[in-house]
């Protein structure tokens, strides 16, 4: 099987791209910012450098929040003939926390009381009558723990408000929980977690991102906090990414989740080769979805050719006959369209009696 990883060419994503190579035939790696979609005859097409992509078994997408518009983009225009492991609309989800928490909640996947607002007036308003301090105040787009901002009072609150106000944008305000300055990161895989790790904020700061010197450290975590991790994916509508949980009196709450995690840190703590797992859930994902997708397209083949087909176990096998040219047997145009066989393409051929085996050489 052939499988590529787009991405910004993160340390993260090298590593997941070579343990990938340890399952699928042939991996290739392209950069995010070498790649194009276009829409042509109400299609969606991806290009890289100016060249229609390769059809792939798998195609695994990685990018930050500054390029969710054409993350999506791949992902609508490939999801429907390769596997991916993020939705198309997971890259809107994912990349904006407060499209994330509606999430969130739609899923059942608890969460901190939180509050959205667009106007700075009615936010204070808001802090000085009714909040309990301190408290949260997050804008919709950043990573690493940048854009989370912390006040303790309504006097710190209304300075961050007003520095918010020049950046004319939503912005939402979380309850506070008190979890010692630490949350849990985990990295899910379908529905199982990977990895996780505390991470511990260093003295004198409140996000535990390891960017900002948090510390990691390998944590197990229990049947319900799991739950938490594996509906926040799904909620999401992403089957490999980061759920970060806090776990405070009242039991785990998810505050956000990243699609394209750093994989550092967490590896370094749980001395888990968190990429390989990642890589495996992709392998067998993929062999799962080509199975599907070729049951179907052998249906099509069977409709297409005009035989009747019931029969759903064999439902890759087709008896027909082959047009003759030349001495030369052709395979029906509707087998090779549906097999992706193409003239510019190598293929081995294995010969025993009465039976002929033609599989696709993946290009070097």
């Amino acid at each position: 099987m052939k499988a590529c990883l787009i991405s910004q060419g993160s340390v993260s994503s090298k590593w997941i791209a070579e343990a990938m190579k340890n399952y699928f035939d042939s991996v290739d790696q392209f950069s995010l910012k070498e790649i194009e979609v276009g829409l042509e005859d109400d299609q969606l097409k991806v290009m890289h450098e100016g060249k229609p992509l390769t059809k792939y078994d798998c195609v695994y997408i990685r990018g930050s929040f500054r390029y969710a518009n054409i993350l999506q983009s791949i992902a609508a225009a490939v999801q429907e003939e390769s596997y991916t492991p993020i939705s198309s609309e997971a890259f809107t989800v994912g990349h904006d926390k407060i499209i994330n928490q509606i999430a969130f909640t739609r899923g059942n996947v608890p969460i901190p009381r939180t509050y959205l607002f667009s106007n700075v007036k009615k936010a204070k308003n808001f802090l000085e009558n009714h909040a309990n301090y301190p408290i949260i105040i997050k804008i919709p787009h950043g990573t690493q723990g940048k854009g989370v901002l912390f006040a303790d009072s309504y006097a710190s609150a209304s300075s961050v408000l007003d520095t918010l106000s020049a950046l004319r944008q939503p912005f939402l305000v979380q309850e506070y929980i008190e979890t010692g300055s630490s949350d849990i990161r985990a990295i899910v895989a379908g529905d199982k977690v990977c990895a996780a790790m505390v991470r511990q904020a260093k003295l004198g700061e409140k996000r535990s991102n390891t960017h900002m010197g948090g510390e990691g450290k390998p944590v197990i975590l229990d049947e319900k906090t799991k739950r938490v991790a594996i509906n926040g994916a799904k909620a999401m509508g992403a089957s490999v990414c980061a759920i970060d949980i806090l776990l405070g009196a009242k039991g785990p709450v998810a505050i956000e989740g990243n699609l394209s995690p750093g994989l550092q840190g967490i590896t370094k703590a749980t001395k888990i080769d968190v990429a390989d797992e990642i890589a495996k859930y992709l392998f067998e994902q993929s062999k799962k979805f080509m199975k599907k997708r070729n049951g179907v397209a052998a249906s099509q083949v069977f409709k297409d050719l005009g035989i009747e087909h019931t029969n759903q176990e064999y439902e890759t096998s087709i008896v027909c006959t082959l047009e003759e040219k030349n001495g030369n047997l052709i395979l029906p145009k509707e087998i090779c369209k549906n097999c992706n066989f193409s003239p510019d393409d190598e293929f081995e051929i294995s010969i025993e009696k009465d039976q002929l085996t033609i599989k696709r050489v993946p290009k070097e």
